[in-house]
């Protein structure tokens, strides 16, 4: 061991009721029992099951308002969703079969007992209020800063958590094994505080979190990166308690090779801010407010004032009512959010796109964004084409699943061809092993065929199929069958080596190269 604190968090884990197969006599069987157990296997899935509700929290938009808004949702890093949990860590007293006490950070209980409540904001029910920034970049010898303002509010403490995604250390007798080294300060005034209990920096921990008295004295986070071993090294940010808005620009750092470094990120990362309020920014000379932005109702106003920002934070967020109408405010492709936001990587993005003068709103896989950014839609796990064996092609059903699709958000169509995200199964004899397209249904085993199966299933989008299907190949059989309430397509096809399959039906699969964008979609 190096030296790293553990355990990370603790949870309950004595006296937990749990399923068991074992009756009351100790014989096994079919039994649909339940038990109380105690240990660690127990308290994991309950950190396991907060990982994935904090994960949710910020995908379906709760984040910053404390409120529902799909707008809001994005994907959050897994260092992310960790230093949500370490910074919800409540202290611990005691020990179990111990008169020994126990402190934070120590070996009994790492960051404390998890603590949803104390870790997100929900409106109307938390303490304090949350700050988050993830995926932030910094190099060698940069530093991250940001002054935030307290304001009053029921938590006690203000809590900063920083984790990060270390690169992996392959030596096995290292005494500090940290490869990438990032520092977290928080300042208050004259005095400056140091994570983990520590009164100098942290040179063992990826995950550190400083924990101060609330009062109303502004405070300045600090993330430095010194003997950084790779090019780059990102990293998530928390901050729970009285936060109001960051105050600061951005601002070079004080140690070698510095630049700007504080990342701008998109408007679901900024910190929390009231829809409500209608705040006089400054644009120039000019001071306007939200009132002013919808005015006799001008769309070019709107879309103007929609796309500035206010202290670093868009006016989407302080005037989310109002800019409900801006046409030009959402990112409407992957490369629009690379072109924003350089440092994003791969993930799920919320885009929107104007239809008959409404803006929709949709979300998507951003993928290659370090390259040439695509848009892919992703899907539920009942999606998959088929060739299924038998008659002059012997061998097992050869089944490819889609869990996402490439979808051209301009003209909204999905590429049957892009098989970037599909797996596959089965092989036919004497041809080995290949993949199919989306949506297509083979085989060839008798005139007019039709046990091949492929389903379309869009039932977690918001968007439904207006082409058609069409049967191809040799002798062909097939149909497309639709059930509105689910929102799914089974398609039924087969032949003399024949198919059935999205129009139009102008190519073998087999044969398939480049683009085929055959399915059009709208919107519900």
């Amino acid at each position: 061991a190096d030296g790293r604190i553990k355990p990370d968090i603790c949870a309950p884990g004595t006296f937990i009721s749990s399923a068991s197969f074992i009756a009351s006599d100790g014989s096994l069987g079919r039994n649909c029992l339940i038990s109380s157990k105690s240990g660690t296997s127990m308290a994991s899935p309950g950190v396991a099951g907060a990982a994935l509700l904090i994960r949710q929290y910020f995908m379906d938009g709760f984040y910053p308002t404390g409120n529902k808004l799909r707008r809001n949702g994005f994907t959050p890093s897994a260092a992310l969703v960790k230093a949500v949990i370490l910074n919800s860590g409540r202290p611990m007293l005691g020990r179990s079969g111990s008169p020994v006490p126990s402190e934070p950070y120590d070996e009994s209980q790492g960051f404390g007992l998890i603590s949803l409540i104390d870790g997100v904001y929900l409106e109307g029910r938390s303490k304090g209020k949350l700050l988050v920034w993830d995926n932030v970049k910094l190099k060698n010898g940069e530093e991250w800063e940001e002054t935030l303002t307290l304001n009053n509010c029921p938590a006690v403490t203000t809590s900063v958590t920083l984790v990060y995604t270390d690169k992996e250390n392959t030596s096995g007798t290292c005494a500090t094994c940290l490869i990438n080294r990032l520092n977290l300060t928080v300042q208050k005034g004259s005095q400056t505080f140091y994570p983990n209990g520590k009164l100098e920096p942290d040179t063992k921990n990826n995950a550190q979190r400083i924990r101060i008295p609330r009062d109303d004295v502004p405070i300045t986070v600090k993330v430095g990166a010194t003997n950084l071993a790779t090019k780059s090294q990102k990293f998530a940010l928390v901050v729970f308690g009285c936060v109001d808005i960051g105050t600061s620009s951005p601002t070079k750092s004080t140690l070698p090779s510095s630049s700007p470094t504080r990342t701008v990120t998109p408007s679901s990362l900024s910190p929390t801010v009231t829809c409500e309020d209608d705040p006089k920014f400054k644009k120039g000379n000019k001071k306007r407010t939200c009132k002013y932005i919808r005015k006799r109702n001008k769309q070019k106003r709107i879309n103007k004032w929609c796309n500035m920002q206010k202290k670093g934070i868009p006016v989407t967020s302080w005037c989310c009512k109002t800019c409900l109408k801006c046409t030009t405010c959402f990112n409407t492709s992957c490369a629009h959010v690379k072109e924003r936001y350089p440092s994003n990587g791969d993930g799920e993005y919320t885009l929107g796109k104007t239809v008959n003068g409404v803006m929709k709103e949709f979300k998507v896989w951003c993928h290659d964004m370090d390259s040439d950014p695509k848009e892919y839609l992703s899907l539920p796990a009942t999606n998959f084409a088929m060739f299924k064996a038998g008659g002059l092609r012997k061998g097992s059903d050869v089944v490819s699943t889609y869990t996402k699709v490439r979808i051209d958000v301009k003209d909204l169509k999905i590429d049957i061809n892009d098989r970037t995200f599909q797996f596959t199964v089965g092989k036919i004899n004497g041809i080995g092993y290949f993949t199919m397209p989306y949506g297509v249904a083979m085989n060839c085993i008798s005139s007019g065929n039709e046990e091949a199966k492929a389903r379309i299933n869009l039932s977690e989008t918001p968007f439904i199929i207006t082409s058609g299907f069409a049967s191809g190949g040799s002798q062909p059989g097939g149909r497309a069958d639709y059930d509105s309430d689910t929102n799914l397509w089974i398609i039924s096809g087969g032949g003399l080596c024949g198919w059935h399959m999205p129009e139009p039906n102008v190519n073998n699969p087999f044969a398939m190269e480049g683009e085929h964008y055959n399915i059009q979609l709208e919107f519900e």
